[in-house]
């Protein structure tokens, strides 16, 4: 699953609906429509809430109407948004610029409870089972190392010793752990990005 990161003071404003839109130079993810995404705090690394993108055009900074800025904060001019844009990707934004113009929907986080009752529903006695023992073996040997895993290439090998700690898990169990203990589902990708390739705008 892709993951986009966004400033601090952008995430109160995307959990209340305010912002249902998000702008991306120099596209790396290669994003497209139908994408399902986690978004990450930038500041924390943690993640905040996971979306599909509903929508997607791509235009050039210069050509941005109205309609295009519908549900991403406002700029009191061409000036700011240059001089907000610039500050994320550098100086060689200007109005010729692309940008992938997103517009995503905010997925709703079931209970627990929820999860785990329509998971045995769904796959019947044997695979809860299976899914019990694996949600136990998950939570006690697999997160905790995990957690601790540094967001930082301070280790000599780092993706060696993320995949030293992989387990195969399915989707189900990861989303059910994530409403658990309340951890991103992608910290092998976060920190394999970091790395690997060079900082990230915060994104807006």
């Amino acid at each position: 699953m892709k993951t986009l990161k966004f400033a601090p003071h952008l995430v109160e404003k995307i959990l209340s609906g305010e912002k249902t839109s998000t702008w991306r130079l120099f596209d790396d993810k290669d994003l497209q429509k139908g994408d399902e995404l986690i978004f990450i705090n930038k500041e924390s690394g943690k993640q905040f809430g996971t979306a599909l993108i509903t929508s997607l055009t791509t235009k050039t900074l210069g050509t941005l109407t109205d309609e295009d800025k519908a549900g991403h904060e406002k700029y009191s001019s061409d000036d700011e948004m240059y001089a907000s844009f610039r500050n994320y990707y550098g100086d060689k934004v200007d109005e010729n610029s692309e940008v992938k113009i997103l517009t995503f929907e905010l997925k709703k986080k079931q209970s627990i409870k929820v999860l785990i009752l329509n998971f045995l529903k769904n796959k019947g006695p044997i695979p809860a089972i299976a899914f019990l023992l694996a949600l136990t073996i998950t939570s006690v040997l697999y997160w905790p190392p995990y957690q601790k895993i540094p967001l930082d290439n301070q280790k000599g090998d780092l993706a060696n010793e993320i995949s030293r700690l992989d387990l195969p898990l399915g989707e189900e169990i990861k989303e059910i752990l994530s409403s658990w203990v309340n951890l991103p589902l992608n910290r092998h990708q976060l920190c394999l990005e970091k790395s690997t390739t060079p900082p990230q705008a915060d994104g807006v």
